[in-house]
């Protein structure tokens, strides 16, 4: 079992350029394929490269990230709810598999799962994802009522 630590990012506006660069530098010299997946994008580098892409994923590991565009409260056909992600993202903190959290469809268990986590997972949570957002339309508040999240 691999012991967990905190990381802030101190990554500024120009450090992330610079990370930037050293990805794309990286991608020009060593990417052998790229394709898209169920889960994302992979990224097959040649063996040589493990050193330098160890070293930048360590430079980006614990920075906060943005999430914007999300329409579903719940995952609903095929589109990601905003509490899926909050969920996903206590499990891949805690070392969890995130696969689970991302697709569930129900509604009640994805609520009574995000309003269960310890006051720990929200704080890691809260770090992470730095802005959470929707659509030009404001979060349906008649959803997360119905789900108990909002008195």
């Amino acid at each position: 079992m691999t012991k967990s630590i905190d990381i802030a990012c101190t990554l500024g506006v120009a450090d992330l350029g610079t990370q930037a660069r050293r990805w794309h530098r990286l991608m020009a010299r060593a990417l052998t394929e790229r394709s898209e997946t169920a889960d994302g994008l992979r990224l097959t580098f040649r063996p040589e490269a493990e050193d330098e892409l160890r070293a930048l994923v360590a430079v980006e590991t614990g920075c906060p990230f943005t999430v914007l565009g999300l329409r579903e409260v719940v995952y609903t056909q095929g589109r990601h709810g905003i509490l899926n992600l909050l969920l996903a993202v206590a499990r891949a903190l805690a070392g969890e598999d995130v696969r689970e959290a991302l697709e569930n469809s129900d509604g009640p268990s994805v609520a009574a799962a995000v309003a269960g986590l310890s006051e720990r997972a929200v704080k890691g949570v809260r770090g992470l994802v730095s802005r959470c957002g929707v659509d030009l339309d404001p979060l349906p508040t008649a959803q997360l009522s119905k789900l108990g999240l909002l008195a």
